[in-house]
């Protein structure tokens, strides 16, 4: 099954060049905006010095860290810059989120207005839906303190050194876990939302924690493809980009070409991660049986499906 769904969202991701683009142009403005300060700050600290022809082959924790300790000036900008950015990528991304998942969930490929319509019309609900998860966040945090709290009951408040090691990396397990699973579910209630039409994001959330859980096998599996396949790619871009450790003209070309290579096959990976997840809560959920019922509501403004027989059509007040 879980094979089955990433055909199916990678083959709903390619069917939407166009929204492909979207989302790649969205990943390098992101990165345009960030990189232009961040230049401004290393050309004033390092300037036409050998350490700024260093930083052709990369940045190393030693720069950085020299580069804050020698530099309190730039500290306060640097963190307003990396803050500022990913709350305006997340938010960004979230309001594209709704647009996406509206076309992947109607399998009629990219339409302008139905795209930008849905990302409009989601976008406030799923501000909601993320005040709403702050809650099972909240609940999640308590799993890490479990092992600490074991620990404790088990060996006393000053247990042996090799308890406390592994107990801070069961810790630290258990916070993987809590993470992914807020991750899965965040994903889910936003897929209840869209394919339901469901205003009060309380209940998507609630939907989501219960499909989550009784269909944890599919559904994690299915979310660890997904992760495996970008540690995978990862993996495969840092060696390559390695390689690319020149100042010649050839050398830089080839390395800004593979890093939008990477960065798009991320953002195919998303999409596919979206579509794959629509199609497994279409299967297993029963909820949302007929593709193009959102396509209905936003062209004829009733809630019955596209593909009815006129006379129900004409019940409801729909126009064929």
């Amino acid at each position: 099954m879980i094979w089955i769904t990433l055909q199916l969202g990678l083959r709903r991701a390619w069917s939407t060049k166009r929204l492909l683009l979207v989302f790649y142009l969205a990943s390098l403005l992101a990165g345009v905006l960030v990189a232009l300060p961040l230049r401004e700050v290393l050309l004033q600290f390092a300037g036409r010095s050998l350490a700024a022809n260093e930083l052709i082959q990369g940045v190393t924790l030693d720069f950085l860290f020299e580069l804050v300790t020698a530099n309190r000036a730039a500290a306060p900008a640097l963190t307003v810059l990396f803050l500022f950015g990913a709350i305006a990528f997340w938010v960004f991304s979230l309001f594209l989120s709704g647009g996406a998942l509206a076309i992947l969930a109607s399998e009629r490929g990219y339409q302008a207005a139905q795209f930008w319509g849905g990302a409009a019309k989601f976008f406030g609900r799923f501000l909601r839906l993320a005040l709403w998860s702050l809650l099972l966040l909240a609940a999640l945090s308590l799993l890490p303190l479990t092992a600490r709290g074991a620990e404790r009951f088990l060996f006393g408040p000053d247990p042996y050194q090799y308890v406390s090691y592994w107990g801070a990396w069961i810790g630290a397990g258990f916070t993987l876990m809590a993470l992914f699973f807020f991750r899965i579910c965040f994903d889910y209630a936003r897929i209840h939302a869209v394919v339901t039409d469901e205003a009060k994001m309380r209940r998507s959330l609630w939907r989501a924690v219960r499909f989550t859980i009784g269909n944890a096998v599919p559904v994690v599996g299915l979310a660890l493809s997904v992760a495996v396949a970008g540690g995978v790619a990862a993996l495969c871009y840092l060696p390559v980009s390695d390689l690319f450790d020149g100042s010649t003209v050839s050398l830089v070309t080839a390395a800004v070409v593979a890093q939008q290579l990477f960065i798009l096959w991320r953002v195919t990976l998303r999409l596919t991660r979206y579509g794959s997840q629509i199609a497994l809560y279409q299967k297993l959920s029963g909820e949302f049986k007929e593709p193009h019922r959102l396509v209905a509501r936003e062209e004829t403004g009733s809630p019955c499906p596209a593909r009815e027989p006129p006379s129900r059509n004409r019940s409801c007040g729909c126009i064929e």
